[in-house]
């Protein structure tokens, strides 16, 4: 891809998202390198129409990483798709009818002291500096291309990560780091168990997910703003489960949190 230009296929991405309506396919050419879909994220993340308040973190399948030379892929998270959930509790999650759609188990981290954020974090241990808080939530995937994850890493990158939304469930005590191995995941979709697992304690599961962030962010310095409080959503742990609008879901977190999902059509801002 030659002399690219990301704004144009930034704006092409969020016509789309705001139109809240079904698109065939990736808008424009699929950017090659992770620089390019970055950049095309930058965009978008400038032009949306809401505070950031976070990251969202997904895994790259074996398969595309040699032209996407990395285990994890970054996505923005705003605050008008950013959604709190109590234990017992049922809750609706909007997302684009005719697209993309998965509910996703996730630990949500709220980060803190960002400014000491200096050198690049070598080990997993080293994030538990950085979390202020851990909780027991979901992210709620969603495009409006249904062929988002299948096109690749430079089309998820690119259409925020593949992210409308991130559910903070209950807090979890920060004593869970220390015991993955306990916290048994399971979530069902309408009544139908499709996912049950413990969250990996080393570079592929969650702490692996937020040091790849971290060193993220000092990548990114200087480039792109980082929230106060900023939230995490640290990477699927029973997998990303597609689904659509219609469709409710359970999630338990071991004896600590459940609660109940339901995908909603999302529509147009006035």
């Amino acid at each position: 891809m030659t002399n690219f230009d990301p704004k144009p296929i930034s704006k092409a991405l969020l016509d789309a998202r705001r139109a809240c309506k079904a698109i065939d396919g990736f808008p424009a050419e699929i950017p090659q390198t992770l620089e390019q879909a970055y950049a095309v994220q930058l965009g978008c993340m400038e032009k949306w129409d809401a505070d950031l308040v976070g990251f969202k973190v997904g895994g790259i399948p074996e398969k595309w990483r040699e032209q996407f030379p990395a285990n994890w892929v970054a996505g923005p998270m705003f605050s008008d798709q950013q959604y709190a959930v109590k234990s017992g509790e049922s809750l609706e999650v909007t997302v684009f009818e005719g697209g993309f759609a998965a509910y996703e188990a996730e630990l949500v981290f709220v980060l803190k002291d960002l400014d000491k954020l200096d050198t690049p974090l070598e080990t997993v241990a080293e994030t538990h500096a950085f979390i202020s808080k851990v909780h027991l939530g979901a992210e709620i995937a969603s495009s409006p291309n249904p062929l988002v994850n299948e096109l690749g890493p430079g089309s998820i990158i690119s259409d925020l990560g593949n992210n409308a939304g991130v559910v903070l469930g209950p807090e979890a005590p920060l004593s869970i780091l220390e015991d993955f191995e306990n916290l048994e995941v399971v979530l069902t979709i309408d009544d139908e168990e499709i996912g049950r697992a413990t969250p990996n304690p080393g570079e592929n599961g969650p702490l692996g997910a937020l040091r790849f962030i971290l060193n993220h962010f000092i990548a990114m310095k200087g480039r792109m703003d980082i929230p106060e409080n900023c939230l995490i959503s640290s990477g699927a742990i029973t997998g990303v489960h597609s689904s659509r609008a219609g469709t409710k879901s359970t999630i338990k977190f071991g004896d600590l949190a459940e609660y109940e999902l339901k995908m909603v059509p999302r529509k147009p801002a006035a």
